[in-house]
């Protein structure tokens, strides 16, 4: 059974400023496709939530790899599946808390 996508406040607000950033200084075209692979990624780890590579960090949350730079961390809780937090690989490892 799939499970219910919710989203934290810190990943929603990553998101946010990651489309507007992808939006004004790439191109739409560019912010729709990020938009796209996420919601497909989305779908599939809403289907199959093991999936997802378990993070170092933290043993309760996991990660997949949305792109070549950016990855999606969430916990799975039952029938709900929450994003917690978005990366981009190219930042300093230290900023990823996951």
């Amino acid at each position: 059974m799939a499970k219910t996508v919710i989203w934290n406040k810190t990943a929603s607000q990553q998101l946010d400023e990651l489309l507007t950033y992808l939006h004004q200084e790439v191109s739409e075209r560019a912010a729709s496709r990020f938009l796209e692979k996420l919601y497909d990624r989305l779908d599939m780890l809403t289907r199959y939530p093991e999936a997802g590579r378990k993070s170092q960090k933290r043993k309760t949350v996991r990660f997949y790899k949305i792109d070549k730079h950016r990855r999606l961390y969430y916990r799975v809780h039952g029938r709900k599946l929450f994003v917690v937090f978005l990366f981009d690989t190219r930042q300093h490892p230290d900023k990823n808390r996951y």
